[in-house]
């Protein structure tokens, strides 16, 4: 059954993925990890001391996590991560990050190969914005810096995935089949070179490599290759 597209609208010049905690939304993509190091996925989180945002992340027990944050220090924030170990190192694997907008552990679900995973709350005290004034970045973030390894298709969608959804985009054709609906953002990283990486969504939001990561062969044609510090794509 085709979702329907939600609606989030912005101020003009507003920061792209400046989610509020009552918006609902999606981040998908596949990463490949190849050392043991905490990296963000994708993120939209600012510095310390608040770390105001949102944020994907990898952990060094291959569990994933997604982290919602009004003020660390408060605590005023949303942390959420798989209860076990849900990925080996240097393979391709597809995450899907879902998010309802109730700011409750139970409105976030982390789908790892097309299956939905048992979570663990790490932290439950938001009542708190969450927007902020950063870009989004992909394969690095506050406060946790890079991801090492690779990382393609990247999609963030303004609402939640649902899980029919999930399977089909892993299983019909590992990403590469039409979206339901629309996207807010999609990435398709199959660039040979260069800096500039297009949106695809037809919403005109275009990225920049930063730090000269490589253009390398993905699990669908091209990637990027990310060194897990100072290379990465903003947006």
């Amino acid at each position: 059954m085709m979702q329907s597209r939600g609606v989030i609208s912005y101020p003009a010049g507003n920061p792209l993925g400046n989610f509020e905690r009552t918006d609902s939304f999606s981040v998908e993509l596949w990463f490949y990890q190849t050392t043991m190091k905490s990296g963000s996925l994708v993120g939209h989180m600012g510095p310390s001391p608040l770390l105001r945002g949102w944020l994907c992340q990898s952990w060094t027990g291959r569990n994933l996590g997604l982290s919602l944050c009004s003020d660390n220090g408060g605590p005023n924030y949303l942390n959420v991560r798989t209860a076990s170990s849900i990925f080996p190192f240097n393979t391709w694997t597809h995450a899907v990050f879902t998010y309802n907008g109730t700011s409750l552990p139970t409105g976030v679900k982390i789908y790892v190969n097309g299956t939905s995973r048992t979570l663990s709350t790490v932290g439950n005290s938001l009542t708190g914005t969450i927007l902020n004034s950063e870009p989004v970045w992909i394969g690095y973030s506050h406060p946790y810096g890079g991801f090492p390894g690779r990382i393609d298709e990247v999609v963030i969608y303004d609402r939640v995935l649902a899980a029919a959804e999930v399977t089909q985009r892993y299983n019909a054709g590992v990403g590469t089949e039409t979206l339901f609906g629309t996207a807010y953002l999609q990435y398709h990283l199959n660039e040979s070179s260069g800096t500039v990486v297009p949106d695809s969504s037809g919403n005109l939001r275009h990225g920049v490599t930063v730090g000269s990561p490589s253009w390398i062969a993905g699990k669908i044609n091209n990637c990027l290759q990310l060194n897990g510090s100072s290379q990465y794509v903003q947006a």
